[in-house]
């Protein structure tokens, strides 16, 4: 156990020397994350979501699903833009991560207003069943991704911004409608705490 505390410490002690390097190698990460295919795959997938829920039988006599179509607007932009920026503006890299949160910030955002605009035309649909339980389904998903991935040296930068995130969605959802949230409130603190632990296994 000592052996054990003591390799623990010269770890923390290493880590601390090494934190410039390590913010670097982060910053470096988070700008082929964005520049990579894994934000084009996210891009892609938040396009094809939109499409999807605007097509769905069960919002065809809904009049704001054409809302819908651009709830994901902002993150895909950044996605599509981060590499054109990249080469207008030097030292960009330097900023990936607060970009990367952005991205994730407004995607978090564009799946509340989807939310919204869809639980609000639920009523005009004789399938308002479905959508409720489709949309509950979604919510612990849709959090832990938001949470799951951060390029930042100190954890404690991750940890405030995923209670940030949850404590922002419950906010929206509880605006959204009061008895949706009570009865899904479960579903943000799950989604809270998968992506916590996602995201101290990354770091």
């Amino acid at each position: 156990m000592i052996k054990r505390n003591y390799s623990s410490d010269k770890y923390s002690v290493y880590c601390k020397e090494h934190l410039r390097e390590f913010r670097d190698e982060l910053r470096g990460e988070a700008s082929r994350a964005l520049s990579g295919w894994p934000c084009r795959i996210a891009a892609v997938m938040l396009g094809l979501s939109s499409l999807l829920t605007f097509l769905h039988p069960a919002n065809a006599e809904n009049p704001y699903v054409t809302y819908t179509l651009f709830t994901y607007l902002v993150p895909i932009l950044i996605v599509v833009s981060y590499p054109i920026f990249g080469f207008i503006i030097s030292g960009i890299e330097k900023h990936s991560p607060l970009i990367l949160d952005a991205m994730l910030t407004s995607g978090l955002l564009g799946f509340l207003l989807t939310l919204n605009f869809v639980w609000s035309g639920a009523k005009y649909s004789e399938y308002s069943d479905g959508v409720y339980t489709a949309l509950s389904a979604q919510i612990n998903f849709a959090l832990l991704l938001a949470t799951a991935f951060s390029f930042h040296a100190a954890y404690w930068v991750t940890i405030t911004r995923n209670l940030v995130f949850a404590l922002f969605s419950a906010i929206i959802l509880r605006v959204i409608d009061a008895e949706f949230f009570e009865m899904n409130w479960l579903q943000i603190v799950q989604g809270l705490l998968a992506g916590m632990i996602f995201s101290w296994i990354f770091f």
